[in-house]
């Protein structure tokens, strides 16, 4: 599942230690209580998440997004169902500044392609905290 929302809470420097952290925190813990794994970057105001796990956990969650009045223009870009998964764990990331995602975009140009590719470039130089290995990934 890819999902892509606008941030209502502040997102610019030192907002982990407030709202920001929180709901980051709140969701790596709903999504290893899950065994739900993938990738939740933030860029800008906007809030980008790869999904990978069982179909009712998934649905669970994105009501849960969608509900969250921390977020706004909550969209479910992509919900296929995956013979393998990618990711081994969920992992929270952000891009360094000078990134095209941060620094200017068009929502319009926003596909579950894009956002699954966007997501995958910056998963690893741009890693905040990572669950453990919630899966065997393929």
């Amino acid at each position: 599942m890819v999902l892509t929302a606008r941030s209502k809470i502040e997102m610019g420097a030192g907002a982990l230690n407030g709202d920001l952290g929180i709901l980051l925190s709140g969701y790596m813990k709903s999504r290893i209580d899950h065994c739900v794994t993938g990738a939740l970057v933030w860029a800008g105001e906007r809030v980008f998440e790869v999904l990978e796990g069982d179909a009712a956990a998934l649905l669970t969650l994105r009501a849960t997004v969608s509900g969250d009045d921390r977020l706004a223009d909550v969209e479910c870009l992509e919900y296929v169902a995956l013979t393998s998964r990618k990711y081994s764990n969920w992992v929270v990331a952000t891009p360094p500044q000078c990134h095209p995602y941060v620094t200017g975009y068009s929502c319009a140009d926003l596909t579950a392609g894009a956002v699954r590719r966007f997501v995958a470039d910056i998963v690893g130089p741009g890693t905040l905290a990572a669950s453990p290995p919630l899966v065997a990934a393929a």
